[in-house]
């Protein structure tokens, strides 16, 4: 059986077991998946071990949904960096791990970026 076959019946024990992410490992490889957070399954050298899963779980306990934290408007103060960083951590929350962003030359894309840092820190 190969791992994208197995994708579905890992998410009916997920969802039946309430637990908040899943292996899926067919010999050759490891995935590992958080899927309420993920949009798929990444690469993992490993199933991980007992006390490296608790940490895992506490550490979800504490995050916090980065979109409710403001952008701090000292770092960036136009409203198109305000909406490029609201679109990038809405696709993060979407489970995207991969993203491109695009501006223009001197139109704040450090600041962007390091509001955007500053976010997600205070969100993990």
């Amino acid at each position: 059986m190969s791992l994208a076959e197995g994708e579905a019946q890992a998410v009916g024990y997920v969802k039946q077991l309430k637990v908040p992410f899943v292996f899926l490992a067919n010999g050759e490889e490891v995935r590992v998946w958080e899927w309420e957070r993920e949009a798929f399954p990444r690469a993992a050298k490993t199933i991980y071990r007992q006390d490296d899963l608790e940490r895992r779980i506490a550490t979800l306990a504490l995050r916090r949904d980065p979109r409710t934290i403001q952008i701090d408007r000292r770092i960036v103060e136009r409203s198109y960096q305000h909406d490029c960083i609201d679109a990038i951590t809405e696709q993060i929350h979407r489970g995207r791990r991969k993203l491109r962003v695009e501006m223009a030359t001197g139109t704040g894309k450090t600041r962007t970026a390091a509001a955007l840092i500053k976010r997600l820190f205070e969100a993990n």
